[in-house]
């Protein structure tokens, strides 16, 4: 109780009732979240495959701060002591590093503050958050680091050339927005799992589209060249895991199964048996499918061919982005709408 009282005393006045109701959403999703290590390959995906030596120097660093307080924070010690950062760098390029002083600076998956006080499981999941924490925090200060410095090469970067860097490492490492407010993404989370990780894989796929637009705030000649680089790091570094992968299990008769299908459900994902599966897709091609769904369903609207079956129905596009949206709620949302309708999000029958 004493706990409960010292956390809503260092909230304001007004948001004291939402308290305890957001403490629920938020401390549930925590508990889901723990050790996971989902930060490793789906929030920071994108960056472990365009630069596998960053991440792996990255997850290294997190290894200490999940038994130990001290170890976390002596890597934020250290990060919050670089050059870039004691210049202000980080702070006027907007690059995100996790806080835990407010709600709207921690990680999205672990924004609970009391669910760290119960007993045993608590300490779990404080260990799971510090090592979550660390792994990304370092691993956007790293490539930031990485590359300014590739930058400066032809000169000091400018402080917009240095905005356009740290919004594409926000955006790789999950953590997107669209000109929302923090109270207003934060309000998000009760309703979604991670709805900054899940508009970052749309916007990852829009990025490409800076270089080519000259009105794009920071992209330079030389910023351009260096965001081209990226994505074919990334192109090249996905291409050769799914090469790895066919030489390890291409002989699998499961192997390619909807693999290269963007209308199925496991597009992207390589099936290694009936009920396994891998996806290194760091949620790119639910993204791609969703979009490969609006667009048939555009086209068919536009150029009916013959009235929709009762199963064709069930595939619409309408449904796709049914599934989709519901697939990303939240635990007490998903769970209200299982119960409501008497199954998951798979088809299976709920039953209290």
């Amino acid at each position: 109780i004493k706990r409960i009282q010292q956390e809503r005393n260092r909230l304001k006045p007004g948001a004291v009732k939402w308290y305890h109701p957001m403490e629920t959403f938020h401390g549930i999703r925590a508990l889901r979240a723990a050790v996971d290590m989902s930060g490793v390959l789906r929030q920071g995906g994108p960056i472990a495959f365009a630069h596998p030596l960053l991440a792996a120097k990255a997850f290294k660093k997190s290894l200490g701060p999940a038994f130990s307080d001290e170890k976390a924070n002596s890597l934020d010690r250290e990060i919050w002591r670089r050059p870039n950062a004691t210049s202000g760098l980080y702070d006027r390029a907007n690059l995100f590093l996790s806080r835990e002083d407010k709600m709207s600076t921690r990680e999205e998956a672990f924004m609970s503050r009391l669910v760290g006080n119960i007993p045993v499981l608590g300490h779990l999941v404080k260990g799971s958050e510090r090592a979550y924490t660390a792994y990304l925090n370092s691993l956007r200060a790293d490539t930031f680091d990485y590359m300014t410095k590739t930058l400066t090469r032809s000169g000091k970067p400018t402080d917009l050339e240095a905005k356009a860097i740290a919004n594409y490492i926000n955006v790789a490492t999950g953590r997107g927005g669209i000109g929302l407010s923090d109270s207003a993404m934060e309000t998000a989370t009760t309703i979604f799992f991670a709805p900054r990780y899940m508009l970052s894989r749309f916007q990852l796929a829009l990025e490409p589209l800076k270089l080519i637009d000259p009105r794009s705030p920071g992209y330079s000649g030389r910023v351009r060249w260096m965001m081209a680089q990226e994505y074919a790091r990334l192109i090249g570094g996905m291409s050769a895991f799914y090469l790895m992968a066919s030489l390890a299990w291409g002989d699998r008769k499961d192997y390619k199964r909807n693999l290269t299908d963007p209308s199925k459900s496991d597009f992207g994902k390589i099936q290694l048996g009936p009920r396994t599966y891998l996806d290194p897709g760091m949620g790119m091609f639910q993204t791609a499918r969703i979009v490969n769904s609006m667009y048939r369903g555009f086209v068919r609207t536009i150029h009916p061919e013959r009235p929709l079956t009762a199963e064709e129905k069930k595939q619409s596009s309408v449904a796709d982005i049914g599934r989709f949206a519901r697939t990303k709620l939240a635990p007490l949302p998903s769970l209200f709408l299982d119960l409501v309708g008497g199954t998951d999000v798979m088809g299976k029958p709920v039953k209290m």
